[in-house]
């Protein structure tokens, strides 16, 4: 989070995607959230919706792969 505050343009999605997080399943959201809004910034709550989309996305994209495993 300290990382995304300090850069400019840091909440920006392409930004974001570039940092190429990993291991997101592991990451509290919760806490996620609550670092947001210690910031008390709007750009660290765009910033930690978007990682929480991205979340999503891998989690859709990890049940996607195992249905195809199931079919093979």
């Amino acid at each position: 989070m300290d990382l995304v505050y300090l850069q400019s343009g840091g909440d920006d999605p392409a930004f974001l995607e570039e940092l190429r997080l990993q291991n997101l399943n592991y990451l509290n959201v919760i806490k996620l959230q609550g670092f947001a809004q210690r910031f008390n910034s709007p750009k660290m709550t765009r910033a930690s919706q978007y990682i929480i989309t991205l979340i999503a996305r891998e989690n859709e994209e990890y049940q996607a792969l195992l249905k195809i495993t199931w079919l093979i």
